[in-house]
């Protein structure tokens, strides 16, 4: 047997959240809910806000009061926040090609770059040796035509894991929705809306020695959809095409308690818009090469580790004042973790410092650490420098780019406390509570200048709140049991403007709900699996002056399961209820989002 080689080949999704609040995906709701996207899987089980346009249409997230473009995605190591409008489209991500997925609360530019203000959502593959083969199928069907369909297969033996992923969706989301006009009430069928989406992973790793791996990654995607019109159109001509190759391999070593990793990923995105309204379509390319050189190494107590990191990006869109633009960064960082009083005390602290041709960004550090004071009663707390740099759009866009913007950067600081009353082999209770606060400054915004818009650093806002995520757990031979609430509130205001009279100033930013929770209840007996989540969503301002809002509304949804088995085959019944009450509700002003729909489908393991 080869041993001796971590799996994980990136030690800042190990060790570099100390002091934060991290959670991992309930494997179980994963694969009973395999056709979710990332953006339906984060509004039922995290308190941040998806902000949705409707079925098949874009979502983007906003985490403890921050914007779309303060939120990572790390896949598997590496960063895929777009450079273009420093966002990613979390519809389009499938939760079923992913062996674990975790969420990190607050800021951590220290560990992964420009952008990780208000969290991270963490993408992870893991191999499995020895398993021989294995093949999993997943065909579901529901309401408003959605198909899906997911293909896995992977062999292993002691030195190789390889695993191939395909996973394709579609829909016509032709769902009815009301709409309000005067004192009148009209029921309506959502059109133009159709969309699908086809995904390719392939996860290869490949232990060269006892102290040697060698890991590969590839993700390609396209994805077509419809634009629906709004509540206020009469019909919409639109409709966008994204692509997307991905490739991440890395290169692990052991010398002795030092070890050494080489990573590097290319990725290759684009993007067409298309309106009739419109003389020709709107394209843009973005080129993305990412090279990384990691060492860490054990000392007594503690791990200290160091890299430099170098991104290249080019861009290729005739909106940009220049058919074709890039940027050069490069970083150096480094963290220290540090181990004591028998395990009792984990403190970290991480520093970063990058440069553009340009200048030199903010230099960013991390300060945090956890204590088990009790074996019931753990402490924590972190706190944090975070910047995020313009996107390309910011600086680049022909009509309106402005190439002095300044980075937007501050403070995070958060402090939490984990309580666990109840710790039996059957039996858990655990509650969470955490308090945190972030002050930004230079927060850009795009405003009217004249004939077009333009982004300007006018806004200071501090976000702060609270959160609690309480979890009890009960298992017997027979029977499963869990129980999880989740509440969250957060202020976010900006309490500072450059303009002259400005409204907005002390008011909550918009789409920014100060109130939100979900309670979900699994319940399992012997071959019988029963899930329900529950959430809630306050009011959403919509105008920087209060004057319109959104209602808050609470969304249901139920899961029944019975999985049984044929010689070396497993299978899956599965049967859903999304949105119960049939509740009529938007995220997003004049998008009216899906009523309720029923679906199924039958997943089959052969090991």
């Amino acid at each position: 047997m080869l041993k001796g080689v971590e799996i994980s080949a990136d030690y800042r999704a190990l060790y570099n959240h100390e002091g934060l609040k991290v959670e991992s995906t309930d494997s179980v709701f994963l694969q009973n809910n395999l056709n979710l996207n990332m953006g339906e899987l984060l509004s039922r089980l995290s308190p941040v806000f998806i902000k949705s346009y409707g079925g098949g249409s874009l979502a983007s997230s906003s985490f403890r009061g921050g914007s779309a473009n303060h939120t990572a995605v790390i896949w598997n190591g590496v960063n895929l926040q777009s450079p273009v409008n420093g966002m990613i489209d979390l519809s389009l991500i499938p939760t079923s090609l992913f062996q674990q997925i975790s969420l990190q609360y607050g800021g951590n530019s220290a560990s992964w770059g420009s952008g990780v203000i208000g969290g991270s959502l963490l993408l992870e593959s893991k191999p499995v040796f020895n398993h021989k083969t294995k093949i999993k199928m997943y065909v579901g069907a529901g309401s408003f035509s959605q198909r899906n369909l997911l293909l896995a297969a992977g062999v292993s033996n002691r030195r190789i894991s390889h695993e191939m992923r395909f996973y394709g969706s579609s829909a016509l989301n032709n769902y009815t929705y009301q709409r309000l006009e005067g004192d009148s009430i009209f029921t309506e069928k959502l059109s133009h809306a159709a969309a699908k989406q086809n995904n390719y992973m392939q996860d290869t790793y490949f232990k060269i020695r006892q102290n040697q791996m060698l890991e590969a990654h590839l993700w390609v995607q396209k994805n077509n959809r419809l634009i629906p019109p709004t509540l206020y159109e009469y019909n919409s001509t639109a409709l966008q095409n994204d692509q997307s190759t991905r490739l991440n391999a890395a290169y692990s070593i052991y010398f002795g308690h030092v070890k050494a990793v080489l990573k590097s990923a290319y990725f290759n995105d684009k993007l067409i818009y298309q309106d009739n309204d419109f003389a020709k379509p709107s394209q843009y390319a973005a080129q993305t090469s990412v090279n990384e050189f990691l060492m860490s190494g054990n000392i007594n107590n503690m791990i200290l580790s160091g890299g430099i990191h170098h991104t290249y990006i080019l861009s290729k869109n005739e909106a940009f004042v220049s058919s074709q633009v890039f940027q050069n960064r490069m970083a150096i960082f480094s963290s220290g973790h540090y181990t004591a009083l028998n395990n009792k005390l984990q403190a970290l602290i991480s520093l970063r410092q990058e440069w553009m041709i340009k200048g030199k960004m903010p230099f960013t550090y991390s300060v945090g650490g956890n204590y088990l004071f009790t074996k019931w009663l753990d402490l924590k707390a972190n706190i944090s420098k975070v910047f995020r740099f313009p996107t390309l759009n910011d600086m680049y866009w022909k009509e309106g780019g402005n190439k002095n913007l300044l980075p937007e950067s501050g403070y995070a600081y958060e402090g939490g406390i984990v309580f666990k009353p109840i710790t039996k082999v059957n039996q858990r209770l655990t509650i969470e509570m955490t308090a945190f606060s972030k002050i930004i400054n230079n927060w850009i915004i795009w405003l009217p200048q004249g004939s077009f818009w333009s982004p300007q650093n006018l806004y200071k806002v501090w976000s702060r709140g609270t959160e609690s995520n309480s979890t009890y757990t009960y298992t017997s031979k027979q029977m499963s049991l869990l129980l999880n609430f989740k509440t969250s509130y957060v202020l976010s205001e900006n309490m500072q403007s450059q303009l002259i009279n400005d409204e907005s100033v002390n008011k909550q930013l918009i789409y920014i709900p100060l109130y939100s929770g979900q309670f979900n209840w699994r319940v399992g007996i012997k071959k019988f699996g029963l899930l329900f989540t529950h959430s809630y969503t306050g009011y959403r301002y919509t105008s920087s002056d209060h004057s319109t809002y959104l209602n808050p509304y609470f969304l249901h949804h139920a899961n029944a399961t019975y999985t049984f088995s044929l010689n070396k085959i497993s299978l899956d019944l599965q049967l859903y209820v999304q949105n119960i009450l049939n509740t009529s509700y938007q995220a997003i002003s004049s998008r009216p989002m899906p009523g309720r729909s029923i679906g199924g489908g039958i997943v089959f393991n052969f090991n």
